[in-house]
């Protein structure tokens, strides 16, 4: 990565799994458009199949909508890693079948935030992740 305005210390590629990638959406379209919140996931899930699959035509793709070429895109996803529908579905679960990485992670970040002063409430981290659209897909 290059850049004319300071120097990069340190990159997410030190540290794997440390940030994750996430969808959020409000409460109300979940409880009122569920259905178009399960095509979204699904369609994600596709893209990451079709990056394994097609990684330069994916590159080309989406460099162009970030303006950037396609070796330039894959210059910066080097050392990402998409995680495909298992994967997700293991973040939420562990082997034992209750709550997996995600939720203790999503804590660990939010008392970081709390310690921080930058929220004034722990959040229950159970109200944040809601992984039955991963879990629908991946029954």
């Amino acid at each position: 990565m290059e850049t004319t305005h300071g120097k990069v210390l340190i990159t997410s590629r030190e540290y794997p799994e440390t940030i994750i990638t996430t969808m959020a959406f409000d409460a109300t379209v979940l409880a009122e458009r569920p259905e178009d919140v399960q095509k979204v996931v699904a369609a994600y899930f596709d893209a990451v199949d079709y990056i394994k699959v097609n990684a330069q035509d994916a590159y080309l793709r989406m460099g162009q909508t970030e303006g950037i070429s396609a070796a330039e895109f894959e210059s910066q996803a080097r050392g990402l890693r998409y995680l495909d529908l298992k994967a997700n579905a293991e973040l939420f679960r562990d082997q034992a079948g209750t709550t997996g990485r995600a939720y203790d992670q999503t804590r660990a970040i939010a008392q970081f935030l709390f310690d921080q002063g930058i929220i004034s409430v722990l959040p229950d981290v159970n109200q944040l992740l809601v992984p039955r659209f991963i879990n629908e897909l991946s029954e």
